[in-house]
């Protein structure tokens, strides 16, 4: 994220603009921040007597940013645990309501069915809900995390092997292995993926 700041200076002479690699945040206790090549992207303007800079730096910890990556499901995987979850429910609610217009059927309470197609179609949109906001898997500092109720997470510098057989694809490090199955994974991510595991020599 970026954040604009005005510098007002009651020097006209304020020489070497060009060099500027630092300015201080007047707005956060005169924290100096790194603009590197922002500064040279400041404007400055004569007001009165005072020499006005108004420039773009990076937020708070600009200088810990860091690169993510996530690993997207398929839209049909996508797709398919929200159809079902509706699709439980919306049986679930017609054998409750036939329920009370039948009452029992040979000795099997509808309404108990009924009851459980619901939570099963509630389990369903929960999962949809997780995985279309947390995704299959993510990357982000040299750790490939995937998402799941406990996280697996495992350091792409510490793999050793990696096999792919039958659409999955085995990271393999001396303590542990994760395994990614690659035909739930949206085709640009899967594509993303197998890039970034190049850069590790994994590919």
């Amino acid at each position: 994220m970026y954040k604009k700041h005005k510098w007002l200076s009651g020097l006209r002479n304020f020489g070497a603009f060009n060099q500027l690699r630092q300015i201080c945040d007047l707005t956060v206790c005169f924290r100096v921040l790194n603009l590197c090549q922002n500064a040279n992207l400041a404007q400055c303007n004569l007001t009165g007597k005072s020499f006005e800079i108004t420039y773009v730096s990076y937020t708070q910890l600009g200088k810990h940013l860091r690169k993510m990556t996530k690993i997207r499901y398929s839209k049909e995987r996508l797709r398919s645990n929200l159809r079902m979850g509706i699709f439980f429910i919306s049986i679930g609610i017609i054998l409750v309501l036939l329920s009370f217009v039948i009452g029992e059927w040979k000795e099997i309470s509808i309404q108990s069915v009924g009851v459980g197609q619901i939570g099963a179609g509630i389990f369903m949109l929960i999962l949809y809900y997780f995985e279309n906001r947390k995704q299959y898997l993510k990357m982000e500092n040299g750790e490939l995390t995937k998402n799941k109720l406990f996280p697996k997470k495992i350091k792409l510098n510490k793999i050793k092997s990696i096999r792919e057989f039958a659409g999955d694809i085995k990271l393999i490090t001396d303590k542990n292995e994760l395994v990614i199955d690659t035909q739930i994974i949206e085709p640009n991510s899967l594509v993303e993926l197998k890039n970034e595991l190049k850069k590790y020599n994994l590919e």
